[in-house]
């Protein structure tokens, strides 16, 4: 029922890069003018560097964002959710009793010490089919986030980290709620897929 999701705090990962595909330049030049100054593009040497980030949503708005130092182990995983998930609950409004935590299968997630880390918490899991990203909403804001992030060129790795904090803060109520809204349309879209790949 559309209750159940309103009361479910999506989560995942995602990396965003300082100088990503989606961030490239394009220059039309005319014939003979190739190597005119004002026609060159700065290049970046020694490569932009990335951040990995850690965030939730609910149909009632963002939740918390935090970046990730480091590649992520499973003590790590559980530390971001110490520090985040229970605020985001108490943020979005969803309610203490019945709220639900979604992740993916992912093997930190799965790991064995953070499987018992979870059931000591005694949070409700949504259980979840592996090899899924057409499923989880989360993907769109991600989409969001990234393209606001790259609209504001960011410079270095602290100003990418800023801008996705601003940036995150900033996707309004309405685009949280459309995703849960239409999540119906997305589940059937799957099962119709049989495992090939949808609009989502």
């Amino acid at each position: 029922p559309q209750s159940f999701l309103e009361n479910v705090l999506w989560t995942d990962e995602t990396e965003l890069e300082l100088f990503g595909k989606a961030h490239q330049l394009y220059v039309h030049r005319l014939k003979n003018q190739a190597y005119e100054e004002k026609n060159t593009v700065p290049t970046v040497k020694h490569g932009g560097g990335s951040v990995m980030f850690w965030g939730c949503f609910a149909a009632s708005g963002t939740g918390c964002l935090e970046s990730v130092q480091g590649k992520m182990k499973s003590e790590d995983y559980q530390g971001i959710l110490e520090r985040n998930v229970l605020p985001s609950v108490r943020k979005l409004g969803l309610s203490r009793r019945s709220w639900v935590f979604q992740q993916d299968n992912d093997p930190k997630h799965t790991a064995k010490n953070t499987q018992e880390w979870l059931r000591e918490k005694r949070w409700t899991i949504l259980k979840w089919p592996s090899m899924s990203p057409d499923l989880n909403p989360i993907e769109h804001l991600w989409k969001e986030l990234k393209h606001a992030i790259w609209r504001r060129h960011p410079s270095n790795l602290r100003q990418l980290e800023l801008f996705a904090h601003e940036e995150w803060a900033k996707i309004p109520v309405d685009s949280c709620r459309t995703l849960i809204d239409k999540y119906r349309n997305r589940l059937i879209a799957v099962i119709a897929s049989k495992g090939c790949a949808t609009k989502y």
